[in-house]
């Protein structure tokens, strides 16, 4: 059930708010779970983190970045569409 909210808070989104914000937006999501993938597997980040080396963030940060890649994916689909 969650992730048809996640899919029509995309859809609207895109439609409301334009592309543009889409692709900003996905790229902005897409970079951070990137970044919290990395810190899950120790590769930066300080040791000190509550993130470093926590195989949690490891796949917190795959399912961010997922979702990033979504909304990225739908903004330019409709971009190319318009």
């Amino acid at each position: 059930m969650n992730s048809l909210y996640l899919l029509f808070f995309i859809w609207h989104l895109v439609l409301m708010k334009g592309t543009k914000i889409a692709i900003t937006a996905g790229i902005i999501v897409l970079a951070f779970g990137t970044l919290f993938h990395l810190q899950g597997i120790g590769m930066v980040g300080p040791e000190s983190s509550f993130m470093y080396q926590n195989s949690q963030w490891t796949t917190n940060g795959i399912i961010i970045a997922i979702i990033g890649a979504a909304i990225l994916g739908v903004g330019i689909f409709m971009k190319k569409r318009t």
